[in-house]
């Protein structure tokens, strides 16, 4: 039988208890009856460069089996219900029809951001999402300060954005040292991100707020 190792974070703050993307690949394992084994990352692990060589961006989860490594949930769950029936049908009409709804949810998750004349171009848009998320920082580190992280799963649910979506925003914002990873890989802001957005604060009030996924369909 397959040895299954299943890395996920030995703690978590209660505003990311349920939410942290291991829990749907141990929810898939259960489901189909396979045992497997956690490896539970100390605080700060998630930096250190052998579990970089595992998972280059330091989040969970990460999935090893003989040999075969993966660190994306989607693909995770995918892999793990070719094996039950329950999670992914074996019927060649029922795959059929799984597969054109899964298929239709991907595409609506990388569809593009309809501006609905709040923004002209996919450039303004982008703009709009980089003050959106320092916005969401701030007020985080303002209230919070002894807590101002936020896990990229609390920033998809505030701001109605799929990761996919904030991958090109995260890496900008990081590159000009706006936003920083802290503990357990949580996103902050720095001092040259509050100036930023002070700067910048006007001109984002004075466009709507970026429409939630549902408003962009």
């Amino acid at each position: 039988m397959s040895h299954i190792r299943v890395t996920a974070f030995r703690w978590v703050p209660d505003v990311a208890q349920g939410l942290v993307k291991d829990l749907r690949v141990r929810w898939a394992l259960e489901e189909a009856g396979l045992p497997y084994e956690e490896k539970l990352l100390a605080v700060g692990e998630h930096k250190s460069p052998a579990y970089r060589a595992l998972q280059p961006f330091g989040q969970v989860p990460v999935y090893e089996e003989d040999g075969l490594t993966l660190f994306e949930s989607g693909a995770i769950v995918m892999h793990i219900g070719q094996r039950c029936p329950t999670l992914l049908p074996t019927d060649p009409v029922k795959r059929a029809q799984f597969d054109v709804v899964h298929e239709r949810q991907r595409n609506d998750r990388w569809k593009l951001v309809s501006a609905g004349g709040r923004s002209e171009t996919d450039v303004d848009v982008e703009k709009l999402t980089r003050l959106t998320v320092l916005e969401v920082l701030y007020t985080r580190r303002r209230v919070e300060p002894n807590n101002p992280g936020l896990y990229d799963c609390d920033m998809e649910e505030l701001i109605g954005r799929a990761r996919e979506h904030l991958e090109f925003t995260y890496w900008y914002l990081m590159q000009k040292g706006m936003i920083a990873r802290g503990e357990q890989s949580r996103l902050i802001i720095t001092a040259q991100g509050v100036d930023y957005l002070e700067e910048n604060y006007s001109t984002m009030m004075q466009q709507r707020r970026l429409p939630s996924s549902s408003d962009a369909a």
